[in-house]
């Protein structure tokens, strides 16, 4: 989440994902020449809501790894990823 917002803080609950953030994080795939056809991979529910909402590119989510997730299984995950391949 930190990653496409702007603010610089640890603690997720205290990040907000704003529409001027999910802009810049796509101007910065276009500077590098990502396709718009892409499909954005946003970990957790929280980056996902708030890509799903402002950006321009197809957005999937996958389950975000963090301690607090004491349910993570990365089998899950290869799961996770495998749909969205597939798709």
């Amino acid at each position: 989440m930190t990653d496409v917002s702007s603010t610089i803080e640890s603690k997720s609950n205290k990040i907000k994902i704003t529409q001027d953030d999910v802009e810049k994080f796509e101007k910065h795939l276009d500077e590098l020449g990502i396709s718009k056809d892409v499909t954005i991979i946003a970990l957790g529910t929280k980056t996902f809501a708030a890509l799903k909402k402002f950006a321009n590119r197809d957005v999937k989510k996958i389950y975000h790894y963090s301690r607090s997730n004491g349910w993570w299984k990365a089998e899950k995950v290869h799961g996770q990823i495998e749909d969205i391949l597939n798709k």
